[in-house]
């Protein structure tokens, strides 16, 4: 797996929250899908309020998301 950093905004009332998170996974479509449902769960919102502005892999030495990197440590 490897390692990615993905920011976006999300819209929260009338406002829009920006937001940038890393996962593992196995590819950019994985990764996707994570943040759609990882971000809608946790503030109640549905996909299309959600945009996605970059997704990058990265390193795992250069993320800072512990999770993320002991997933991609586990190949």
């Amino acid at each position: 797996m490897d390692v990615y950093r993905v920011t976006g905004q999300f819209k929260m009332g009338s406002q829009r929250q920006a937001f940038t998170k890393e996962f593992a996974g196995k590819g950019k479509a994985e990764v996707t899908e994570q943040v759609y449902s990882i971000i809608g769960s946790m503030h109640g919102i549905g996909r299309r309020f959600i945009t996605i502005d970059s997704v990058k892999k990265i390193s795992p030495d250069e993320a800072g998301d512990l999770v993320a990197i002991y997933k991609a440590s586990k190949k």
